[in-house]
């Protein structure tokens, strides 16, 4: 089956006798790598030049973020933890900023998720993918853990600020309202069973 990356590119031969891809949405010619190569210019992965990647060899470059030009500076990163149907700790990493959001990546935490100092390095290697410059906030669950993950975070990165999820603190308070005896009985009073719905 073929990949439908090819349904965005228009493959030509240059005039060196050899395969290349047009770019439906640029007309950019992107030469040689394959399908690889497609997706990471659809995607706008900026590759290294062959002077760069001989500097990072080196040793000589400066770690910096240039993982996506999508990510600017006013980045607030989101995490969303749940559980899969195996009973696995997944984390859901997003990024919003001024250009949209972007999906970045899911994380199996089942073995970091209640040590607060694996889940700090583990939110710290997201903010370096993003560009420590380009973080301003970010937003977790309110849970215990995640409170000292982030108190810890903030220290490492002053620039940036942590706030509770909202939904995740209404699903909260709603469930301390539905545990209220007047709830209860208000639900009795009404003919309403639970076991029913």
């Amino acid at each position: 089956m073929t990949d439908i990356v090819w349904e965005h590119v228009t493959q030509v031969i240059d005039d060196k006798w050899k395969k290349a891809s047009i770019c439906n949405f640029c007309q950019k010619v992107i030469g040689g790598g394959g399908i690889n190569k497609v997706k990471k210019h659809l995607a706008g992965i900026k590759e290294m030049e062959e002077a760069e990647v001989s500097t990072v060899k080196k040793g000589k470059r400066k770690s910096t973020s240039n993982l996506h030009p999508f990510f600017t500076k006013g980045c607030t990163i989101m995490s969303d933890g749940w559980r899969d149907v195996s009973q696995r700790h997944l984390i859901n990493f997003l990024v919003y900023c001024l250009k949209g959001i972007s999906f970045l990546k899911s994380v199996d935490a089942l073995d970091i998720e209640s040590n607060a100092t694996n889940l700090c390095n583990l939110f710290a290697k997201i903010v370096e993918m993003v560009g420590e410059k380009n973080v301003v906030h970010m937003v977790t669950d309110s849970a215990t853990n995640y409170k000292l993950v982030d108190t810890k975070l903030c220290e490492r990165y002053p620039s940036i600020t942590w706030s509770p999820c909202a939904a995740h603190c209404l699903n909260l308070v709603l469930k301390d309202l539905s545990e209220l005896d007047i709830v209860g009985w208000i639900e009795k009073s009404n003919g309403y069973e639970a076991d029913k719905v």
